[in-house]
């Protein structure tokens, strides 16, 4: 019989006083439970099997402790709460990625139609560098002439970066406007959610790319998006 299945010093030494639980193998039990009712924190776990383990070796060492089933019940709770932590977290991840791509497209779409409509409040209420405002509406105005009303965008793939302090996404996009349809990007700050009922950030657009190799590309920020004008000498050594 394992001495983890001694009720009783009787059985284990002959005494009539009861063996002494493992205060080990009851904080491992303990933190299995917890690990299980606590799916969000892949460290617990993983110490409900070290405490476990580590209850079952000095059980096997003192003939006056008990509680080795309750040491192998730790171990089993801790690889039940692993696997359940790690569909949790693949829920989740999957679950963010789903709402921030969904979003971002949904920020991306109201900006660009503000801009091209000429809307300067809608620009502000979706757009993430206050500063450049102006800017926004410059480029939408240009891509409205060149290339008629915005329809929407086709995202050719993500790009997720930042790190932790201060994440953000980029996109390699397709713009699709009236008359013609053009290469380009997008990024996105991702503004933390604040309320439990929505953990999920709100992506902010915070650059743009619109790749034209006819009459040149238009970009907020960095290069001017107004085409660049001839010199005073370019023009007299054309005329």
């Amino acid at each position: 019989m394992e001495s983890g299945d001694r009720s009783t010093a009787a059985e284990a030494n002959g005494s009539g006083t009861p063996a002494a639980m493992s205060q080990c193998a009851i904080a491992g039990f303990a933190t299995g439970l917890l690990g299980l009712v606590v799916p969000c924190c892949p460290v617990i776990p993983v110490v409900a099997m070290v405490l476990g383990w580590v209850a079952r070796g000095r059980i096997r060492r003192d003939p006056n402790l008990g509680g080795g089933r309750l040491a192998l019940a730790a171990m089993l709770l801790g690889g039940a709460g692993m696997l359940l932590q790690g569909l949790v977290i693949d829920w989740f991840t999957n679950r963010f990625r789903e709402t921030v791509e969904l979003r971002s497209e949904a920020a991306i779409d109201a900006l660009m139609r503000s801009a091209t409509e000429a809307d300067a409040e809608g620009v502000q209420a979706n757009w993430g560098e206050s500063s450049s405002v102006a800017e926004v509406l410059e480029l939408g105005g240009i891509a409205r002439d060149r290339y008629g009303w915005f329809r929407g965008i086709s995202v050719v793939g993500w790009t997720y970066g930042g790190g932790f302090a201060e994440p953000d996404v980029e996109a390699a996009v397709i713009w699709n406007f009236e008359g013609r349809d053009l290469t380009g990007s997008f990024r996105m700050r991702l503004v933390p959610g604040t309320t439990i009922s929505d953990p999920f950030p709100t992506p902010m657009p915070i650059e743009l790319l619109i790749a034209d190799d006819r009459e040149g590309p238009l970009q907020v920020p960095g290069a001017s998006t107004v085409p660049a004008a001839p010199n005073a000498e370019g023009a007299s050594e054309g005329g």
